[in-house]
């Protein structure tokens, strides 16, 4: 098999150097000589430039990592949580930004186990509400940018047809606290 392979070659080769000439054949082989020059220095541009993407890439990683301080110690949290006397204002708060962002609570529902550390308070606050899709993300950014302990446990939006208004929701809020002894 390789002896007809082999001979394929030599007779396209001599057909190729009869047809082109010896001016041809130079010419061509300058021609693949160029192209596997180009080649190779754009697989090596690329290359570097691939380098280059992984070493800012790394550096931007180092960066991240280092701007990121970790908690110390589960004291350290725990002291960053807000006293379990501030509920009462958290609640108070939820329904004031409720009425400004014109949404309707039905009623609310609360609870405020002490989780199994005893040291953290998860008070729980079930709100059906009524509004506007707009007013409603509008509170939910509000409430969790003015509370960071505050967590989204649940969010339901129900509206009667596609356009119509108003939406109603169920929102089932979280205010983490710390217990103090």
């Amino acid at each position: 098999m390789k002896t007809l392979d082999m001979n394929a070659a030599k007779a396209w080769s001599s057909y190729i150097g009869l047809r082109l000439g010896r001016c041809g054949v130079a010419g061509l082989m300058l021609l693949l000589g160029c192209g596997a020059v180009f080649a190779v220095q754009l697989l090596r541009s690329q290359g570097d430039t691939l380098s280059q993407r992984i070493d800012q890439a790394r550096a931007d990683l180092k960066g991240a990592a280092a701007a990121v301080k970790p908690v110390a110690t589960a004291q350290t949290f725990l002291a960053q949580l807000p006293a379990a006397e501030q509920v009462p204002q958290f609640i108070e708060g939820v329904h004031r930004l409720a009425q400004a962002a014109g949404l309707q609570i039905d009623r609310a529902e609360y609870r405020a186990p002490v989780l199994a550390s005893g040291q953290v308070l998860r008070s729980q606050i079930v709100l059906p509400l009524t509004g506007s899709y707009p007013g409603i993300t509008r509170w939910l950014g509000q409430v969790l940018s003015q509370h960071p302990s505050a967590a989204i446990d649940e969010l339901s939006l129900q509206r009667e047809t596609a356009a119509g208004e108003p939406v109603r929701a169920r929102v089932v809020l979280s205010h983490y606290s710390r217990v103090t002894p």
